[in-house]
């Protein structure tokens, strides 16, 4: 299928796609054929496959979080499109809702947030609070103050990850470098 796709291009990915939802029920396909359009660029037709993918195994954190990714990469860090932007937004809540322990969903969505220092430290803070024990979870929020220069904030966040981690930062000094 993967052949068949490469060689009759995008104008016929529709056809396509029907097909595949008649003859698999293989994520795996799905993924490579978003992977397949992502690499030429066809951002709304990957977007179309997630869709598909989202339909048929709702329960799935892949779908959303490859929607998500698709329009991101076609705008980044955020969409001037509002209605994209909204998508993508609901998706990375869809991740969290699914599997909390996938950071990246947090940290995209953060970023969206662009100059909103506040939205994106309350998503930060809703991170920290679905996986308390993830130390990359308090280190990425520090660095995102830094990131804005605000050094203070920054420090309390660093502050509230040595007061959780007190032994664990004695023993591995390194996982802050």
């Amino acid at each position: 299928l993967q052949q068949q796709f490469l060689a009759e291009g995008v104008a016929r990915s529709r056809e396509l796609l029907a097909s595949l939802d008649k003859r698999f029920d293989d994520r795996v396909i799905y993924r490579r054929l978003a992977g397949l359009l992502d690499e030429q660029e066809k951002y709304a037709a990957a977007r179309k496959v997630w869709t598909r993918y989202i339909n048929r195994l709702p329960a799935e954190t892949a779908g959303y979080f490859g929607r998500a990714m698709e329009v991101l990469r076609e705008q980044y860090p955020r969409p001037d499109d509002e209605t994209l932007a909204s998508q993508a937004e609901t998706d990375l809540r869809e991740v969290f809702k699914l599997e909390p322990k996938i950071t990246r969903a947090y940290e995209l969505l953060a970023i969206m947030q662009g100059d909103d220092i506040q939205a994106a430290a309350q998503i930060w803070e809703e991170a920290i609070k679905a996986v308390p024990d993830d130390l990359e979870r308090y280190k990425m929020f520090a660095q995102m103050y830094e990131e804005h220069g605000d050094y203070d904030a920054a420090e309390g966040v660093y502050r509230r990850a040595v007061r959780q981690f007190p032994k664990r930062l004695r023993r591995n000094r390194a996982e802050w470098n």
